[in-house]
């Protein structure tokens, strides 16, 4: 693995060594061996810069609770009772490269935080820093230099502080408070200046964002949106009709960052999202909690029928405007095109497919999909489409029938409440009551999917990973994962390399689930996987964790 601010030559390279391995570092939690207290360490926002349009913060040596939850998940996950020495020593093998050692150039003066920053990537490299909390300065510019390997280095000096520059290209690295700051020399000096004011930690916005989130956080990600489509533009990565189809929802995401976190608990890793919330942002919906219990996987998603309409339109509009552009004259061309009309985009679309997806899916409401089965025997799954408008909903359905029975190898035929479809072997029963749309597939009952005798909300595993999630937050997505080796386990195809290789990080997983939520005016989503005793091998899995 390897962390590149600029040519793969420059002082960089070396001098991110740990960065290189930052996460690594993370994984194998090793930080001293106190069982008290919580983490505590320099903040890297203090010297990265108020206008960064990336941010990373991670702690790098966790420490009390932290330290030993992380060490439980990676230890159940990974098979290994000790995850923190298997990485160590895939980290020395790594900075073995660079004539260093972790324990002997390292650890030393390795403090227990570390950050990135970016303050522009509109060029052909992007332009920031790694700043990595040192305990002792000296040791830590010593473990750089040897890392040289005879780079050209001179001294320089802004604002009073002195620093390395590398005279073959633009970078520099140096001690700014506690930190090791390595990057391009503005990042350097970008740095510096923080340090002395107008730092990302000051920033009443950013700060706010990065303080919301959650107290077992091991990284977080802030990302300034607005200056990050400024410079995304500036750099022609994106144009501004790109950005005028985008729309209002655009607008929205620019009124404040975007924060990404992860953390740790004995038996769970969650990923966190903060975003700003749109003023049409549909609320979640709780129809994942309302499929059959015996589901392995379940996805929910809110308000469908307007989504659709709303990105189908989007799409449209983008699409006609290009059509609209190569109609006229062709810039530097000798044909003049002006005079071609362009296609009805809707009308073809809808000529193609029998249904107008910005005015006949309007119906759709809140919608849920599940699979379940334990066997390939036992497979089946459903689709539940709840609606306020059932006369829509049956004329909708109607269109689909006699578009799908124009089809050679699809056999439609009407039902009182709705119809059933033969292709091949899979076959489907679609119906309308209650206000659902259900469709039954592969053996499954409309029953089944409609009132089925027990549902995910009292099923055990759901429980449990609801409660990883937390109550604030409403499941979007649930799988369970023993049910799905269960599943591989019956076809007979377990024999193979490759699966006996995953085999003991497979049997480790319990579930993931997937939920969102609101506060303050922002967005959450949360990613949960549970992990579990899965009396795998310690040697399996090294590849996966491999930096």
């Amino acid at each position: 693995m390897q962390i590149c601010l600029h040519s793969s030559k420059s002082p960089v390279r070396s001098a991110l060594f740990v960065l290189a391995a930052l996460a690594a570092l993370v994984l194998a939690a090793c930080g001293d061996d106190s069982d008290s207290g919580s983490t505590d360490g320099p903040d890297p926002a203090t010297v990265t810069p108020a206008d960064a349009v990336v941010y990373m913060g991670a702690t790098i040596r966790p420490e009390g609770d932290q330290k030993s939850d992380l060490d439980s998940a990676l230890s159940k996950l990974l098979g290994d009772g000790d995850p923190g020495a298997r990485i160590t020593a895939l980290l020395d093998e790594e900075l073995s490269d660079e004539g260093l050692s972790y324990s002997e150039d390292v650890e030393p003066w390795l403090g227990q935080t570390a950050g990135l920053f970016f303050t522009d990537f509109s060029g052909d490299d992007g332009d920031g820093a790694a700043v990595i909390a040192t305990t002792d300065g000296d040791a830590a510019l010593a473990a750089v230099e040897k890392a040289q390997k005879g780079d050209e280095l001179e001294d320089a000096t802004y604002e009073g502080t002195s620093y390395k520059r590398d005279t073959e290209d633009d970078t520099a690295f140096g001690i700014v408070g506690d930190f090791l700051v390595s990057g391009t020399e503005s990042g350097m000096k970008a740095a510096i200046d923080a340090s002395a004011s107008e730092a990302l930690a000051d920033d009443e916005a950013a700060s706010s964002a990065l303080a919301d989130t959650p107290e077992n956080s091991l990284f977080e990600v802030y990302v300034d949106t607005g200056r990050a489509i400024d410079l995304a533009v500036d750099g022609g990565i994106v144009d501004e009709k790109d950005l005028e189809s985008a729309g209002a929802q655009l607008d929205e995401l620019q009124e404040g960052p975007i924060v990404v976190s992860g953390g740790a608990t004995a038996d769970s890793m969650t990923i966190e999202t903060s975003a700003p919330q749109g003023s049409d942002t549909a609320d979640p919906t709780d129809i994942v909690s309302t499929l059959p219990s015996g589901s392995w996987l379940a996805v929910g998603a809110p308000m469908v029928g307007e989504s659709i309409a709303a990105g189908y339109d989007s799409f449209v509009q983008a699409l006609e405007a290009s059509l609209a552009v190569q109609g006229g004259s062709i810039p530097g061309g000798a044909q003049d095109l002006s005079a071609i009309e362009p296609p009805d985009v809707r009308a073809e679309i809808k000529k193609q497919l029998g249904v107008d997806l910005s005015k006949d899916l309007g119906w759709m409401g809140d919608v849920g999909v599940f699979i379940q089965g334990g066997s390939l025997f036992s497979l089946g799954g459903g689709l539940v489409i709840e609606t306020d408008d059932p006369d829509a909903a049956t004329a909708a359905l109607s269109k689909v029938a006699r578009a799908l029975a124009r089809e050679p190898d699809v056999q439609v035929r009407r039902t009182a409440d709705g119809f059933e479809l033969q292709a091949g072997p899979a076959g489907a029963d679609v119906s309308i009551g209650d206000d659902k749309v259900i469709v039954a597939i592969a053996g499954i009952g409309v029953d089944d999917v409609l009132s089925p005798s027990e549902t995910l909300e009292g099923s055990e595993s759901f429980e449990a990973a609801s409660g990883a999630l937390g109550d604030d937050l409403t499941p979007a997505m649930f799988v369970d994962f023993p049910t799905i080796i269960g599943l591989i386990e019956s076809t007979g195809q377990t024999g193979s390399p490759e699966f006996q290789q995953a085999e003991p990080v497979l049997n480790a997983l319990d579930y993931l689930i997937a939920g969102s939520g609101s506060s303050d005016d922002r967005a959450i989503g949360r990613l949960v996987l549970g992990v579990k005793d899965g009396g795998g091998s310690s040697d399996a899995p090294a590849a996966s964790i491999a930096p």
